[in-house]
């Protein structure tokens, strides 16, 4: 099968068929400012269209990755997903203090950022309901050597919690398409949120840096612990400082 006739171009650009395009790309990008034009012309003369673009998007946000994971220049991402992974530094900063053995499962997982840390201790599962996701978080598992990392695709509020010796979850934020302090607007939604500490309280979620907690009286009945405390009560809020900026909080 030639690489134009593949039927999954992400299947395809994860494949060793993709290696060659990727590394030419990335040399002739490193070796000329401007040859974009030229190498987008002699791609062409291989790929498809969109193999093309998503070789060159690749390169692209390798680049920008390399500030995030020292081993971006053979890992797999989506621009957003990018943005809103955690870098190594923070993701190996919070998977120490998960337990050493046991099961940990890392729901909405994306790309991978905070799953490669967690795996690299002991055995993490995974899960998003986005399935390009998870191929790419898993192949990043596999470049990098993450042996105790698997990525499945689930949805968070079906996935067996309790089978688990304790779990983290990355919300989505920008359900808007802009990204929001609020955590009742978070994706999961708070109800799923609450219905996963019910069933294994040893959790940690990652929140935005101004994310308020110390929710008002009036608020105070939309974000309950596993015990019915509310969430300022029952967990221990973190800050997280990487290259210069507090990037995360976390409970």
């Amino acid at each position: 099968m030639t690489a134009k006739t593949l039927p999954d171009p992400f299947l395809w650009l994860t494949s060793a068929a993709a290696v060659p395009f990727l590394d030419l790309a990335t040399q002739e990008l490193t070796a000329d400012a401007s040859p974009l034009v030229r190498l987008t012309a002699k791609l062409r003369k291989t790929l498809s269209s969109e193999q093309v673009h998503l070789v060159l998007e690749q390169i692209g946000l390798r680049r920008r990755a390399k500030d995030k994971f020292a081993a971006a220049q053979r890992m797999f991402f989506t621009p957003q997903a990018l943005m809103q992974a955690s870098d190594e530094v923070i993701a190996a900063y919070k998977a120490a203090r998960f337990p050493a053995s046991g099961r940990i499962a890392d729901l909405c997982c994306g790309i991978g950022g905070d799953l490669l840390g967690l795996a690299g201790q002991g055995t993490c599962v995974g899960v998003d309901r986005d399935e390009r996701l998870v191929h790419f978080a898993q192949r990043n598992c596999n470049v990098t050597g993450r042996v105790g990392g698997i990525a499945a695709a689930s949805d968070a509020a079906m996935f067996p919690m309790q089978d688990f010796t304790a779990w983290h979850i990355d919300p989505d934020r920008r359900t808007s398409g802009k990204r929001t302090t609020k955590v009742e607007h978070y994706e999961p939604p708070l109800d799923v949120l609450e219905n996963l500490l019910a069933k294994n309280p040893h959790a940690a979620i990652k929140l935005a840096p101004a994310a308020d907690c110390r929710l008002s009286l009036r608020e105070r009945t939309y974000f309950r612990g596993a015990k019915g405390d509310d969430l300022d009560d029952s967990a221990e809020l973190e800050w997280l400082e990487s290259r210069g900026e507090c990037r995360q909080q976390v409970a």
